[in-house]
């Protein structure tokens, strides 16, 4: 943070308010009345009001919430065996034991080459009338690099 052997402190503390911004957004430091950056656990509902509001269907006890998911995968791996077995997957074969999944075709609608060629070309006439623009913060014209300039 020196330039010549002397301290920079304009560059320090534009470096400090960058590591500031840093912290912010990342959540590592907040603000006590801030509503954007405020601290993360605020924004959790109490577990004593997410209990008395029927809306929630929160499970609160892990055990039986993972003993009913492992039951529903059990079932529905049951069924796609079952249904595999008996030939019912559309484009699916199986095959000595192996699930063997056809490709699926690449389909493009009707109509999508012209509505792309149409989309570029109103890109084209467009590019002159983006200069028309006008900025809310400030009246007049936008400046800066126009459109063409960024191709």
């Amino acid at each position: 943070m020196r330039r010549d052997d002397n301290f920079d402190r304009q560059l320090w503390e534009t470096a400090v308010l960058f590591e500031l911004r840093n912290a912010l957004r990342s959540g590592d430091i907040w603000l006590a009345d801030s509503r954007r950056y405020r601290e993360v656990e605020t924004t959790f509902a109490p577990v004593a009001a997410v209990r008395t509001c029927a809306r929630l269907a929160v499970p609160f006890d892990t055990d039986t919430w993972l003993q009913s998911r492992t039951a529903t995968l059990a079932q529905k791996h049951q069924s796609v065996g079952t249904a595999a077995v008996h030939g019912g997957l559309p484009s699916a074969s199986l095959k000595d034991g192996v699930l063997h999944l056809d490709r699926l075709e690449k389909t493009v609608p009707d109509g999508a080459d012209t509505l792309v060629l149409k989309l570029y070309g109103d890109m084209d006439r467009g590019k002159d009338s983006i200069q028309k623009f006008t900025q809310a913060r400030r009246p007049g014209p936008m400046r800066g690099r126009s459109i063409s300039d960024q191709r």
